[in-house]
């Protein structure tokens, strides 16, 4: 048996356009930045605000986002998704203090472990909400830029060259084969199952 992959559902290319608008945190609106809904902000701690290249809490740069907390959670969100799409989101934390940091949330739901280091973060999801949500965790003090949020096909980061497939074929009366095989290639065939029973 050949599993073809002729509608590129299990690509591992081909995410879509970027669905965050200021990502880049270039415009902004007192001390918020434009597109983003805050939550949680109250006077200077927990707070927002904008700060330049390497700088925390307090700087007085331009062109970056950094949400800092004492403690209470604190967070800035877009509702740009819909719900049962993959996507790929990612951003930098260009600053970091504290013993605090960030995640990404679907709504309500975690859907990364929590940043405490700085870097570029990348992580795969099913969306369960319509909103992406960049919170805060524990005493935090963390400079973000450069998020972006990608359509990506539907099993993306699901399957990879190596992954062991498993597939029962019920052929009528009753008659049930089990075909297994690893991918080979994504692209236009992942392999070839072998008759296992």
């Amino acid at each position: 048996m050949t599993l073809l992959n002729s509608t590129k559902v299990f690509n591992q290319d081909g995410l879509g356009s970027d669905l965050v608008t200021n990502g880049a945190f270039t415009n902004w609106t007192g001390d918020n930045p434009d597109n983003w809904t805050v939550t949680g902000e109250s006077g200077s701690d927990p707070e927002v605000n904008q700060v330049g290249e390497s700088e925390l809490h307090g700087g007085a740069g331009t062109g970056k986002c950094n949400l800092y907390s004492s403690s209470a959670a604190l967070s800035i969100n877009q509702a740009i998704l819909t719900i049962g799409q993959r996507y790929v989101a990612s951003l930098t934390i260009d600053a970091i203090s504290g013993a605090g940091g960030i995640c990404f949330k679907n709504g309500t739901t975690a859907i990364s472990g929590y940043f405490h280091i700085d870097g570029i973060k990348t992580i795969s999801f099913t969306a369960v909400a319509t909103t992406l949500v960049i919170e805060t965790y524990g005493a935090a003090n963390v400079t973000i830029d450069n998020v972006t949020c990608k359509l990506a096909p539907l099993y993306y980061d699901a399957l990879r060259r190596g992954t062991l497939i498993r597939i029962r074929a019920n052929w009528g009366s009753g008659l049930t084969q089990l075909y297994e095989g690893r991918i080979a290639t994504l692209q236009p065939m992942i392999g070839t199952l072998s008759r296992v029973s």
